[in-house]
C-alpha cells in the first residue's frame, strides 16, 4: 500500500498516541498546499483559522511541510491555544514515506 507523507504521519501518530486515535483524532494539515481540518478542506489559511475557532478541538495534531509559510504555522498554533486545545502536537511531514 502506497501512502502519502501526510497519511503516513497520521498513521504513525495514531500508533504513538492511542488516545488521540480512539477519540477520532483531530488533524489540521497545512502542508502540500492544503489547508485541512479533519476532512474539511479550505481555500485559505484564514478560512481554516476561522474554522478552528468555531470548532474548539481538544486533542490536535498539526502537520506541516518545509514549504509551509512559518507565519501560517504560528497563526494556526495560536488559534489552537486560543481555542483551549488540551493537547497540541506539531509535526513536520518531511521524512515520512521516503
Amino acid at each position: 500500500m502506497d501512502l502519502s507523507s501526510i497519511d503516513l504521519a497520521i498513521k504513525y501518530h495514531s500508533l504513538e498516541d492511542e488516545e488521540w486515535a480512539k477519540n477520532g483524532g483531530t488533524s489540521i494539515i497545512i502542508a502540500a498546499g492544503k489547508f485541512v481540518f479533519k476532512n474539511s478542506e479550505f481555500k485559505t489559511a484564514k478560512e481554516l483559522i476561522a474554522h478552528i475557532e468555531q470548532q474548539s478541538p481538544k486533542n490536535v495534531l498539526v502537520l506541516y511541510d518545509n514549504d509551509t509559510v512559518p507565519t501560517v504555522i504560528v497563526s494556526v498554533v495560536d488559534q489552537c491555544k486560543k481555542a483551549n486545545v488540551g493537547k497540541l502536537v506539531i509535526k513536520s511531514i518531511e521524512g515520512y514515506g521516503r
